[in-house]
Formats: structure tokens, C-alpha cells, sequence
């Protein structure tokens, strides 16, 4: 491979690095949590 293609791969690299990275910071910070009332009854299932 040469140099350009080393380079391109290394940008893909570190930008999945950084949204995988950005996808735990976020995660840690804000948590998502479970509501009182679980959402509406469907006629004829409950």
C-alpha cells in the first residue's frame, strides 16, 4: 500500500476510534431512565 492509502485508513481508523469513543462518553453522562407508566394499553391485548 502506499502512502496515500495508509493515510485514508488511518483518517477511517481514528474517526470510528472517535465515534465509538464519543458513543461511551455520552452513554456514561446521560442515562436514559425507565418511565413511572411504561407506555399505552393496546385494546384487545391486555
Amino acid at each position: 500500500m502506499d502512502n496515500r492509502t495508509n493515510t485514508i485508513a488511518g483518517w477511517v481508523l481514528a474517526g470510528g476510534i472517535l465515534a465509538l469513543g464519543a458513543t461511551i462518553v455520552t452513554g456514561e453522562i446521560f442515562h436514559a431512565e425507565r418511565p413511572e407508566k411504561m407506555g399505552y394499553p393496546i385494546e384487545g391485548v391486555v
